[in-house]
């Protein structure tokens, strides 16, 4: 029988009164988001509507899991979904409830604006430079190439600049975002600390969902989830094509596609609307070759990862995240395949008990595979 149980800390301070919470993870790029709903009425007394009342800044932190002793739950024993920044507070008197909002530490680099501009730094260096300036924890994969060297631009791996400049528009968290781009890294938040590498989801265990179809004597279908829903976009299903350009300073304007060579329709299957969906982007000038058909390529790899999605709800648990790919099985269909998460919310409450639903999508390997053969050619 599942007992699930979690702990709400507010200052590093486990609080009872918590009547229901919800925690949900985003992209790595994008912060995730969490909101805890108290009972009034149930609240310490140390931690009353005037104590939060005067508070200017809150930290939250959500636990999880399935302890060995339901009646008493050990924090030890439960996994930390979330920890970050309460950014409002709000109090519904008829209701008798008051809710915390607020996102995960990557709010911390969201609403700080560039103020530093760096020079002949490697993207190691600059991303920890920016979190030691919070305090913040890092897991930083080192990087030895300074950004803006001429040799890593040949390679399309950064622009040909010896300084990072970007508007004050911009935050700490959009540069961030970009190193890792560039460096083929991704970014995001663990607990209260900042990754910056590689994506680990090419050797994370895939999290298995199957489903099983209604005996053909009768009797109902039948799946590790309560909800499973797909789409595919047709399209990208038929192909696409990514042109990207960008003007020379001393020549003519560069220009390359993904794929090289484009996908046709089969004969007998002529569409009235062209056989690829055409994408054309214009890039920043003065770049080289290498980097305009290296642009391309990730355009083109970015659209088709939207080819097959899937949605699905299930009891919660603390085992699927943002860095577990999702393998479904069983549906007989091109839907079988592997899927890296988009979003996985997880919610409790004392009346529908630990839930969850998460949005995953992915290619198709039909895509991936003319792709690269029509490079290849």
């Amino acid at each position: 029988m599942r007992s699930p149980r979690a702990i709400v800390r507010v200052g590093g301070v486990p609080l009872d009164g918590w009547i229901a919470w919800e925690a949900a993870e985003s992209t790595f790029f994008d912060a995730d988001t969490f909101e805890v709903s108290f009972a009034i009425s149930k609240l310490p007394a140390a931690y009353d509507l005037n104590w939060f009342a005067a508070q200017t800044e809150m930290f939250v932190e959500i636990l999880a899991g399935f302890p060995a002793n339901p009646a008493k739950p050990a924090a030890s024993e439960l996994t930390s979904l979330i920890y970050g920044r309460v950014d409002s507070l709000e109090l519904d008197l008829a209701a008798r409830v008051l809710t915390l909002p607020g996102r995960d530490l990557t709010a911390v680099f969201i609403d700080t604006k560039l103020t530093t501009q760096y020079s002949n730094r490697t993207a190691s260096q600059i991303v920890q430079a920016i979190a030691a300036g919070h305090g913040i924890a890092t897991s930083i994969t080192t990087t030895r190439a300074i950004v803006g060297s001429p040799a890593l631009s040949q390679v399309g791996t950064y622009t040909l600049r010896t300084t990072v400049h970007m508007t004050t528009s911009n935050s700490e968290w959009d540069l961030i975002s970009w190193l890792a781009r560039e460096s083929g890294f991704i970014a995001y938040m663990q607990g209260q600390t900042l990754y910056f590498g590689p994506d680990p989801s090419a050797t994370t265990t895939p999290y298995l969902i199957t489903y099983t179809p209604a005996p053909e004597d009768g009797g109902a279908a039948s799946s590790n989830t309560c909800g499973l829903t797909f789409l595919r976009s047709l399209t990208v299903a038929k192909g696409i094509s990514v042109t990207a350009q960008s003007a020379s300073f001393l020549g003519p304007t560069i220009t390359r596609s993904y794929p090289r060579a484009v996908r046709s329709i089969k004969p007998g299957r002529a569409s009235p609307f062209g056989p690829t969906q055409q994408y054309l982007f214009t890039m920043p000038a003065g770049k080289n070759a290498q980097q305009v058909e290296a642009f391309a390529e990730a355009k083109y790899r970015e659209i088709v990862s939207h080819a097959m999605k899937v949605h699905g709800e299930l009891p919660g648990d603390v085992v699927l995240a943002k860095t577990t790919p999702v393998r479904v099985q069983g549906t007989g269909t091109a839907w079988d395949q592997l899927y890296y998460p988009r979003a996985i919310t997880r919610r409790m409450s004392m009346d529908e008990g630990f839930t969850m639903d998460f949005d995953a999508q992915n290619s198709t390997p039909d895509l991936d595979q003319a792709a690269s053969s029509a490079s290849a050619s």
